[in-house]
């Protein structure tokens, strides 16, 4: 896929962007009522630029207020349908958004995207501007469709921030402040000083109060991972971690090449390496961008 056509209108389309518009042509919101996010299907481990699409299909008018809008009853057959709008006003910087047991809020703004807010959820609005735009996830869960450009949408949490890159996600913070994010389509950075986490379509990454972000996973591979990847986040040795990978782990292989840890990047290379060959001129130890950048298209060719 030529990522530059997707931003880029002088540009000639790209065959497979012409595909991921005709099939998530149905998606488009027509800009009445609250917006009905796609059912929650998570898809294979390609989908790391499929949202990029999404933001063309989903392409809104401009506007720079966020709206709300509630409803007092939890639809029971499909939680994410279209709600009846009982009350819709303007949400600024500053202002809190609290769901009780038994209702749901939506968030639209035209232009970035809309978040569905859960019931027992408390979020607030840290900043709306035209080139930022950030929220805060004190408890509860959102689900989030985003069609502005990466980095531009950021949520915030206890245990560290949400970056979305164009994607379709949902994110949990539990009463201990530790968070569950799981992307459905695209990619999210979770990020917390001094380290970052890429977490594509198909993946989950926990994080936590007091370590800020963990390993990623693909959601497909829990029951195989999310034991030994839990224990590695919380201070274990990372054999058990990688005794458990395959080839097709590139999330979590990813986040381990990355490591701050020299002792863990070179155990996960030598992993790593025993499946795919390594790109050229990447060290055992190597973790600068390019080389991580390297890695991931390297990985990519596989899926």
């Amino acid at each position: 896929m030529n990522d530059d056509s997707l931003w880029d209108p002088s540009l000639p389309n790209d065959p497979e962007v012409e595909r991921l518009e005709r099939a998530l042509a149905p998606l488009a919101w027509s800009g009445k009522g609250s917006p009905a996010l796609p059912d929650r299907a998570v898809p294979r481990r390609r989908s790391w630029r499929i949202a990029a699409a999404a933001g063309i299909v989903l392409a809104a008018t401009a506007g720079a207020a966020w709206l709300w809008t509630r409803s007092r009853t939890v639809p029971e057959a499909n939680p994410i349908a279209p709600i009846e709008v009982v009350e819709r006003s303007t949400i600024r910087p500053g202002q809190v958004v609290a769901t009780d047991g038994s209702s749901r809020a939506y968030l639209d703004m035209p232009g970035v995207g809309h978040v569905e807010v859960a019931p027992g959820t408390t979020l607030s609005v840290r900043e709306s501007a035209p080139d930022r735009h950030e929220l805060y996830l004190e408890r509860g869960s959102i689900r989030a469709l985003v069609t502005a450009p990466p980095r531009l949408f950021q949520v915030g949490t206890p245990s560290g921030l949400a970056v979305d890159l164009g994607c379709l996600y949902t994110l949990t913070v539990d009463e201990a402040g530790d968070t569950v994010l799981e992307v459905e389509l695209g990619q999210v950075s979770m990020e917390a000083p001094g380290r970052a986490v890429l977490v594509p379509g198909g993946a989950v990454c926990r994080s936590y109060r007091d370590r800020g972000p963990g390993t990623p996973y693909w959601r497909e591979s829990a029951g195989r991972i999310e034991a030994a990847a839990s224990g590695f986040d919380r201070g274990g040795d990372v054999a058990p971690l990688l005794a458990a990978l395959d080839a097709a782990d590139t999330p979590t292989f990813l986040a381990l090449l990355a490591h701050e840890s020299e002792d863990v990047r070179g155990r996960a290379w030598d992993r790593l390496v025993a499946f795919v060959e390594a790109p050229p001129g990447a060290g055992r130890l190597d973790r600068r961008p390019e080389t991580l950048e390297a890695w991931t298209r390297r990985l990519r060719l596989d899926w």
